[in-house]
């Protein structure tokens, strides 16, 4: 009753605001680059997600900034997607381009993560071999601890406020999005910016559960680019969009 659970955090913040400073409050970018200058083909990179939170994306775009000729390789683990992963891994390291492999939802599979760090000590070592492995996993006690200790680890939290979520989708779009050759820039930056705003909204509704909707959805950002790419082939295809006045028909209504 003394500590008010309802304002402890809200406080906590506020003297750590007060005497530290604003940067310890609030949650630095996802870093892709920094990591995977430290890791090696041995060394995987773990990243830690909460609800809400997709690094797929990230890792996808960061891939093609790196010009991965083969590209990326995602696996959701679970059930029977053991042998999966195995020939995946075997068939990167024999490609002479090598290959990256995300591997997703890694806490549904502990077992298989202790064979993992097994393979990966069997792994030659070659510094010149351009294999990385991604693994991404909800906070759990099952991983391996040598797994641990031998990987680059990075948690990857969704921003807190409408504010930092709409910066945070601005800063993974692409700067030529905004002016990408549709018929008319300027309907698509609004719609964009009212999407991305949707999406910040949903986000920030997460603290209320399933409150006030019939069904809960994250909406998460992987739905964002979606939604996004969606919208792009609406104005793509909608023959009014070239008339600014007459506006653009989108689901049977006028904008």
């Amino acid at each position: 009753n003394i500590l008010r659970p309802d304002k402890f955090i809200e406080g906590v913040n506020s003297i750590i605001l007060e005497n530290l400073g604003k940067e310890f409050t609030e949650y630095p970018q996802l870093n892709l680059e920094e990591a995977y200058l430290a890791s090696s083909h041995k060394t995987p990179i773990i990243l830690i997600v909460t609800p809400g939170a997709d690094p797929l994306s990230e890792i996808k775009s960061f891939a093609e900034k790196k010009k991965i000729i083969n590209g990326l390789i995602p696996l959701s683990l679970g059930k029977g997607q053991d042998k999966k992963a195995d020939v995946a891994i075997d068939n990167a390291l024999k490609a002479k381009e090598g290959g990256w492999i995300v591997m997703q939802n890694c806490h549904y599979a502990a077992s298989y993560l202790s064979h993992l760090d097994k393979k990966l000590d069997e792994i030659p070592d070659d510094p010149k071999l351009p294999f990385r492995l991604w693994l991404t996993s909800m906070p759990t006690n099952n991983f391996p601890v040598t797994l641990l200790q031998n990987s680059i680890k990075l948690t990857n939290e969704p921003p807190k406020g409408i504010v930092k979520n709409l910066l945070s989708t601005y800063n993974k779009l692409d700067p030529g999005m905004f002016d990408e050759g549709l018929p008319n820039p300027q309907i698509w930056r609004k719609l964009l910016y009212g999407l991305s705003m949707f999406h910040a909204i949903i986000q920030e509704r997460r603290k209320f559960g399933s409150i006030g909707w019939n069904r809960y959805y994250e909406f998460s950002h992987s739905d964002l680019q979606v939604s996004i790419e969606h919208l792009r082939v609406c104005l793509l295809y909608t023959s009014d969009a070239a008339d600014e006045q007459r506006g653009v028909d989108l689901g049977g209504r006028r904008i």
